[in-house]
């Protein structure tokens, strides 16, 4: 689990765990200040000021050792892309990470895989493709216990996270 509290808000139908980007690294760091759903909420809520903390995209689910991005996440998918529209100066990671169920190989593929299938959905959305970077974790970084099935489930997740602007 993470060393922080965790804290979510709603933007526009998205349910997001809020992380400060200086807690990039989730594990053995130092627990920053938890981080309130007030001011990240103001953060986000700006028009073109992008969000200051990771996003993440809590319900988007893949079959099983898949690729596919399952129905089921399809409003999640729908608020990822309403949250980009509103900051379109926004660029952002796609990180994907996984369980450790069926090894490093097929974990790095999977991961590595899903941010492509995402970055393409968004892409087909309307998302400029050059404001989103793929980064595939693989089996790391773990935010819970990998001995129960909500703690794996936990750990297959998808995160977006700010890094810049775009210039016009």
């Amino acid at each position: 689990m993470l060393p922080i509290s965790k804290k979510t808000a709603s933007f526009g139908g998205i349910v997001a765990l809020l992380i400060p980007l200086s807690f990039l690294s989730a594990c053995g760091s130092t627990a920053p200040a938890p981080v309130t759903t007030a001011s990240a909420a103001s953060a986000v809520s700006t028009p073109g000021q992008p969000p200051a903390q990771k996003i993440l995209l809590e319900g988007i689910q893949f079959k099983s050792d898949e690729i596919t991005i399952r129905n089921s996440s399809d409003p999640v998918l729908d608020s990822a892309v309403e949250l980009l529209k509103r900051h379109p100066n926004m660029k952002v990671y796609v990180d994907t990470y996984c369980d450790p169920s069926g090894g490093k190989k097929l974990n790095l593929r999977l991961s590595e895989e899903r941010g492509a299938n995402m970055i393409a959905y968004l892409h087909s959305q309307g998302i400029a493709s050059n404001r989103m970077v793929p980064r595939a974790f693989g089996a790391t970084d773990f935010v819970a216990s990998n001995g129960t099935a909500d703690g794996r489930l936990q750990n297959h997740r998808v995160e977006l996270v700010p890094f810049t602007t775009i210039v016009n």
